[in-house]
């Protein structure tokens, strides 16, 4: 009709072109504010597609959580990720059909979101989503294709303990909370996960190797793996010989560098007698270990130290000693899209020194084999993570 009015008018005989002009002008400005007006009129959650997401553990599009709740999940969430390397988000939705993405189930819906955003690891595929689909009812805990369907069960006894209950009660920031916490024993914490899945010989084997796991069977398969092999064992065989070399110096036969007798080595109660305190402090850690040979003729003594190769206590700034205890909190996780922040506390165990500082955690970067961008390239950043489907599903 619209072309209608346009043609007519430009077929009127001796018209001005100045008026011929504005009418075309009012015609399209016409047209646009029809077209605007049918669009206004479309719910405003109409859209095509999984939704975008804005956060790398918690996408509350319901709007369902409570502001304590949702700080006690993320941080949750950043701490399974920075000390497991588990990626899990919690996304929730009013109804999965404000998508338009042709997913008649919250099985399938939750699937493609997962895959799309790439959730979790892109070798291990150990990613996490739950997903609540509030107007729907229902809920879902879909997992990566690394568990295969060893967390199924266990996913299941989360859903319709803690979070389905609670659901029925309007609870849903709870139930959601609830629900994430159990899910991290569940993952974190095999013998809660052994007492809820199945105990088939497939899930037997699945819970053999850790998610994501390769085979350490030695393979032969050309001359580069053999060459790795040799390299491996040459370089186990000096290891070896190293500490060997190191047990016999400190064993070796010695002589007193006074009187020329044969010392004795003492036991470890005797050699405390020797040791200053803070000496003892770190035998007591086994950050270092102190033998006292004396000379039985003479009564001298010598003392010689080895630290632990093992030890996670450090030398302490104010003492000296061997006995600095440092704790790293992460305050922000890095991500694929930026650094993070921790907070380290160093503690010495045996003097007063103390000292907290805050460290830069270098951004993430993606193995050649990560495909996808978890969010579509916002800052959440997930590894590229895929799901087969493996999971549990709940309503109320």
């Amino acid at each position: 009709m619209a072309l209608q009015v346009i043609v007519t008018m430009l077929s009127i005989p001796n018209m001005p072109v100045h008026w011929m002009r504005r009418g075309v002008i009012v015609t399209v400005v016409a047209i646009a504010i029809i077209l605007f007006s049918h669009l206004s009129a479309l719910p405003s959650w109409a859209q095509t597609g999984y939704p975008t997401a804005s956060d790398p553990y918690l996408n509350d599009y319901a709007q369902l959580m409570r502001p304590e709740d949702a700080i006690s999940i993320r941080q949750s969430l950043a701490n399974l990720e920075a000390n497991h390397g588990i990626e899990a988000t919690v996304v929730t939705l009013n109804s999965i059909q404000d998508y338009g993405t042709g997913d008649s189930t919250i099985e399938s819906f939750a699937t493609n979101l997962f895959n799309t955003w790439g959730i979790g690891d892109a070798e291990k595929n150990n990613g996490i989503l739950t997903l609540v689909a509030v107007n729907d009812r229902k809920v879902r805990i879909e997992v990566g294709a690394g568990y295969g369907t060893s967390l199924d069960s266990a996913m299941k006894s989360v859903i319709d303990e803690y979070m389905v209950p609670r659901f029925k009660q309007d609870d849903y920031s709870g139930g959601i909370l609830q629900g994430t916490e159990a899910i991290i024993r569940r993952v974190t914490q095999p013998e809660e996960t052994s007492t809820t899945t199945s105990s088939s010989p497939a899930a037997a084997s699945r819970s053999s190797n850790p998610v994501g796991s390769r085979d350490t069977a030695p393979s032969y398969d050309g001359h580069g793996n053999h060459k790795n092999w040799l390299l491996g064992g040459g370089l186990t065989s000096l290891g070896g010989v190293g500490l060997i070399m190191r047990q016999f110096l400190r064993y070796r036969r010695r002589r007193c560098p006074d009187c020329g007798a044969d010392m004795v080595r003492l036991d470890e109660d005797s050699d405390n007698q020797y040791l200053e305190q803070g000496q003892n402090v770190e035998e007591q850690l086994g950050s270092v270990d102190y033998d006292v040979w004396q000379c039985p003729s003479c009564q001298s003594h010598d003392i010689n130290r080895y630290g632990s190769l093992l030890s996670q206590y450090k030398t302490c700034r104010g003492c000296r000693y061997k006995t600095l205890l440092s704790r790293r909190d992460v305050i922000r996780p890095a991500t694929y899209y930026s650094s993070g922040t921790a907070r380290v506390t160093e503690t010495c165990q045996h003097c007063s020194y103390e000292n907290t500082y805050t460290v830069t955690i270098p951004r993430k970067k993606r193995s050649s084999s990560s495909n996808s961008s978890f969010g579509g390239g916002s800052s959440s950043g997930g590894g590229g993570g895929r799901s087969s489907g493996g999971g549990a599903s709940g309503s109320w």
